[in-house]
């Protein structure tokens, strides 16, 4: 462990948001100091399932707009992270499925994929028979 007298920015928490904010200041040329109370990812980042769903939040328009943007993290983050640090943290791109059984759900879906067609993101429409 390293320790220092001061730094650019405290962050607060070892989670996997504490630890990339830590990185990306550090790309930037900034300095940082990163506390927790227990060890590094001891919390959810470090028992969670780790599923990306970023497309699961019902219609939030925020949540929404950082979609792709959280998509392309994760896969740039697979390519640089093991060079840096030689672990290979296990990043899968996968299939997400999306169901929905009436006419309105049908509806609300086909509007779902229509928006994130302009994102570019690979989508399929599935009949009940597939």
């Amino acid at each position: 462990m390293t320790t220092t007298d001061s730094a650019d920015v405290l962050i607060v928490g070892g989670g996997i948001i504490g630890c990339l904010t830590s990185y990306y200041l550090s790309q930037r040329g900034l300095s940082s100091i990163v506390i927790e109370a227990d060890g590094i990812a001891s919390g959810a980042s470090g028992t969670s399932a780790g599923w990306l769903t970023p497309y699961s939040h019902k219609n939030d328009p925020a949540m929404l707009a950082l979609s792709p943007a959280t998509l392309r993290l994760h896969a740039e983050l697979a390519e640089t992270l093991p060079a840096l640090t030689g672990i290979d943290h296990g990043y899968q791109p996968d299939a997400y499925l999306r169901c929905a059984v009436t006419e309105d759900g049908i509806t609300e879906l086909l509007a779902f994929q229509f928006q994130r067609a302009s994102e570019s993101v690979a989508m399929e429409w599935l009949s009940g028979e597939e």
